[in-house]
């Protein structure tokens, strides 16, 4: 299931005051080893719900694939997301998992309530992940330059996705490098690329034509 790309905000206070509040820190951990990438842009919102973003570009960016036990942790005003048609093939009927914890400083997002500590006493760890323990698995990101090739740059492939309030507001416009296998990654040593965008070929955030109609959607 694609996980659309957003920016990770207070939407309570969106709702009520229109303007944007964004964790310090946004983490992923990864439960399992299976699914899309995370992929994270680095380009930012305005401080109005309702400032456009459109025709920004972006010239950097992550993609982060996931390894059980990974932790990720980024800017948390950047754009990301987790598209599905980006998912190996080898993982296209398996079950992604993970966690997802935003870090807040001198700040504490409206509308939230504890978890019931009944809830958490009854939760129990899937099998799957019942053995998982964070770790430091020596991964470096790797930096990738796109565009035309030649001169150490790397071929790429233009995806688009449609995102916004109510999902399709905005048209993103990104390269992306073909993903070989996992297996590939593992041997290279590296699950985390560092993108770097040339000239030619930076990502956008357009206008998107369709005509935006229901309800915000949530940040899930």
């Amino acid at each position: 299931e694609t996980i659309s790309f957003h920016f990770d905000k207070d939407e309570e206070l969106v709702d009520t005051h229109g303007i944007n509040v964004h964790p310090h820190i946004s983490t992923v951990t990864y439960l399992t080893s299976r699914g899309a990438p995370t992929t994270i842009l680095e380009t930012t919102a305005g401080f109005s719900y309702e400032d456009d973003i459109s025709a920004s570009t972006v010239t950097r960016g992550t993609l982060s694939t996931p390894v059980a036990g990974k932790h990720l942790a980024f800017d948390g005003r950047y754009l990301h997301g987790a598209p599905s048609n980006l998912t190996p093939d080898e993982d296209e009927c398996e079950l992604r998992c993970t966690l997802l914890v935003n870090i807040w400083l001198n700040f504490k997002p409206t509308g939230i309530d504890l978890f019931p500590q009944e809830e958490i006493d009854a939760l129990a760890a899937p099998s799957a992940v019942a053995d998982l323990h964070l770790h430091d698995n020596g991964d470096v990101a790797r930096r990738l330059t796109l565009g035309r090739q030649g001169g150490g740059r790397q071929s790429y492939h233009v995806h688009e996705y449609p995102f916004g309030p109510t999902g399709v507001e905005h048209l993103l416009r990104v390269p992306l490098p073909s993903l070989e296998s996992k297996q590939h990654h593992a041997s290279q040593g590296w699950t985390t690329l560092d993108l770097r965008f040339a000239r030619e070929c930076v990502a956008s955030v357009q206008p998107n034509k369709p005509q935006a109609s229901g309800k915000r959607r949530r940040t899930p």
